[in-house]
């Protein structure tokens, strides 16, 4: 939600059209001499799912990326996308790391379980 920028995505709560994000983190690498921290910037490319938005896909984003998340919501599974997408990503030599989003929605308001 963080990434939908126009009026339409909030209401529709989907991603429509590809944006970014850059985020700096200070880290201490292992092994690290003397306590040395490092500075890395980590760009995350937020970019559409749904069928309607696939052109929006890009090759050259994932020509740039040295990774990738991939998001599955567990209440809709897989879209008629997903494995098209995976496709993408394995030829542009990135290894996704699943995702499992709206996990939450599994259990009942009374602490049970829920069945899909």
């Amino acid at each position: 939600r963080h990434l939908d920028s126009t009026a339409e995505e909030r209401r529709r709560g989907i991603t429509m059209k590809s944006s970014a994000v850059a985020l700096k983190h200070t880290w201490l690498p292992p092994g690290a001499k003397g306590g040395q921290k490092e500075e890395v910037c980590v760009h995350l490319l937020d970019s559409p799912g749904h069928v309607d938005f696939s052109t929006d896909v890009s090759r050259a984003a994932l020509a740039v990326s040295d990774g990738c998340l991939f998001l599955v919501d567990v209440m809709e599974g897989l879209g008629t996308r997903s494995l098209g997408i995976l496709r993408e990503a394995y030829g542009a030599g990135l290894i996704p790391v699943l995702v499992l989003n709206k996990v939450d929605r599994l259990v009942d308001s009374e602490g049970g379980r829920s069945t899909l």
